[in-house]
């Protein structure tokens, strides 16, 4: 496919990343499809691996229908790679039946439901322009496959000489109980939006640090 949108994560400290496309060119399927090669560092290797994770996760790609990112990173935190207990079979023997897709974990997937929350939420923020309100409340619902989420956010904006900001949110999730055919009943009506603002977007949440990358796919 064409390349609409490529962004390569020279930001993270101890990377490397070699390549030879710009946005717009076109990847064949029938001839080195390869897009860039991405080489990290660290005093450890449990550092290069943690910057090879960030990189992955920093990469923005559009436009083509599948890329092997979500592989890689996946393989980034897989105990046998980690610790360095593999071989030349390690993908027959990990994926006999072919790499599926990550499958999120409980908590990955709270921290979906949030960092998506904050996201929908800024985005309302700029359409609402000096109209931002400086107690900020808001109900947000997150559907997903076998689950939904209400998220409740809040901030209080602080004074700062650009104007008043919001710098955090208190976030709080409440799991949807009850489903009908498998799947959760909603009390009302969930918007959907998907003109987000940038593809990627960094932020902390508790001790962890997710990504929301609105860009991949595959």
């Amino acid at each position: 496919g064409r390349l609409n949108r490529y962004e390569e994560p020279t930001h993270v400290p101890g990377v490397r990343v070699d390549s030879g496309i710009v946005e717009g060119s076109e990847i064949s399927v029938f001839y080195d499809p390869l897009i860039s090669k991405l080489c990290t560092w660290g005093h450890t290797r449990d550092e290069s691996l943690s910057r090879m994770a960030e990189a992955l996760d920093s990469y923005v790609v559009g436009g083509l229908a599948r890329t092997n990112i979500n592989f890689l990173r996946d393989l980034m935190t897989h105990p046998k790679y980690v610790c360095g207990d593999f071989t030349t079979k390690f993908i027959e023997d990990e994926f006999p039946e072919g790499y599926k897709g990550h499958v999120l974990t409980s908590a990955e997937q709270m921290e979906l439901c949030c960092v998506t929350a904050v996201t929908h939420t800024l985005r309302d923020m700029r359409l609402m322009a000096g109209d931002v309100p400086r107690d900020l409340s808001k109900r947000w619902v997150a559907q997903q496959s076998d689950a939904a989420y209400i998220v409740d956010l809040s901030a209080q904006a602080k004074d700062t000489a650009a104007g008043p900001v919001f710098d955090s949110f208190i976030i709080a999730v409440h799991k949807l109980e009850g489903a009908e055919g498998g799947r959760p009943t909603l009390p009302f009506a969930v918007p959907q939006h998907s003109d987000l603002f940038e593809a990627l977007m960094q932020g902390t949440l508790g001790a962890s640090q997710p990504f929301l990358n609105n860009s991949k796919k595959g």
